[in-house]
């Protein structure tokens, strides 16, 4: 006995399904973990000229954030500031819900065979992976000591 082919799904409009939403809020979610590390993090350590440094040297508390750029520039260094602190200490926190969210999100996508949702939740899970390899490297965990000092 021979089973019949199962019937392809019913096309949907892709860009109204509630999973589209997930998608885009995981994905911004993602986006913004990920400037917010880029901008309150890697740029004061570069700008600062701590990159010429040992790790060892950057983490160990002689060069305090509070007293480098953007924390003396007032009201807007003092809230890039904050949101570098945030993102070293939390930042990975969302990261990991939004690429969650995405990885049941894509396998559901590669089932229906939806181009749409599945480019969109690759795109995220690649930017998590991405963003937490840098937190979670060497470099990440020196960072996150220097500025949680």
């Amino acid at each position: 006995m021979t089973r019949s082919p199962r019937p392809a799904p019913t096309p949907v409009d892709e860009r109204s399904s509630p999973e589209v939403a997930v998608l885009l809020a995981c994905a911004l979610t993602s986006s913004l973990v990920a400037a917010g590390y880029v901008s309150g993090v890697l740029l004061p350590y570069v700008v600062n000229d701590l990159h010429h440094l040992r790790l060892s040297e950057v983490s160990s508390g002689a060069h305090d954030p509070k007293d480098l750029w953007p924390a003396t520039e007032g009201t807007a260094g003092a809230l890039l500031h904050a949101v570098g602190v945030f993102t070293a200490l939390l930042g990975w926190v969302p990261l990991l819900l939004a690429g969650l969210g995405a990885g049941m999100l894509l396998r559901a996508a590669v089932r229906d065979r939806s181009r749409v949702r599945t480019l969109l939740a690759t795109t995220t899970l690649v930017l998590v992976v991405a963003t937490l390899a840098t937190v979670l490297s060497p470099l990440g965990t020196a960072l996150a000591a220097w500025k949680l000092d």
